[in-house]
């Protein structure tokens, strides 16, 4: 694991203890979306999922806030940042995400000659993926529009594992993102997060 300051490490353990505890929760709500009636159930989970995203979005970006604080101390800096927290969603962003990936994904995976059980288990695993990249989404984020905000902080960079090609490219530049315009690209069961660099 590329090397990390404490508080950063466990900032990215809390994060991983919320991905762990939201695909708990998408596995007990998973049997509501039934294989032979895909678009009839497909309502009824999207609404319970839609709640769970954005209750984690909220615990997302409240851990984000917790870690600005704790490294802010970290590094000696005094005084309070300045927080954006980041848990608003657009409606049709998480109902396209997952929609592609539950509902799509069974009818794809099905033409493509797999098994109705095996369709349903690899759109459980897009669909988990896609919905947590959404609730860390808003950590990075309030990691990220607080970092553009607080002027004792230059910018933000991306820290992470490097688990993916993708990701192991962008950390491998290494580089501090100071505009807002400049969005953190993360990727279905992405763990990478965003860490405040300070002037």
């Amino acid at each position: 694991m590329p090397l990390m300051d404490p508080v950063t490490r466990a900032y990215r353990e809390q994060n991983l203890a919320l991905r762990a505890a939201t695909i708990q929760d998408l596995q007990r709500l998973w049997p509501a979306l039934r294989y032979d009636q895909l678009a009839e159930t497909f309502p009824t989970w999207f609404t319970a999922v839609s709640s769970t995203i954005k209750d984690g979005r909220i615990q997302a970006a409240d851990l984000a806030a917790q870690y600005l604080r704790d490294h802010r101390a970290q590094v000696g800096i005094r005084g309070e940042p300045v927080i954006d927290l980041v848990t608003e969603i657009a409606a049709g962003q998480m109902q396209a995400s997952m929609l592609v990936t539950s509902l799509v994904a069974v009818k794809q995976s099905t033409a493509a000659g797999k098994a109705p059980q095996q369709a349903m288990t690899d759109a459980f695993v897009m669909s988990s993926g896609a919905a947590t990249r959404l609730i860390l989404d808003a950590g990075r984020d309030t990691v990220r529009m607080s970092s553009i905000a607080d002027p004792r902080i230059a910018g933000w960079k991306r820290v992470g594992v490097g688990r993916c090609e993708f990701c192991r490219m962008l950390l491998g530049r290494g580089a501090v993102y100071s505009e807002a315009t400049a969005y953190f690209q993360s990727h279905d069961h992405c763990t990478c997060s965003a860490e405040p660099e300070y002037r």
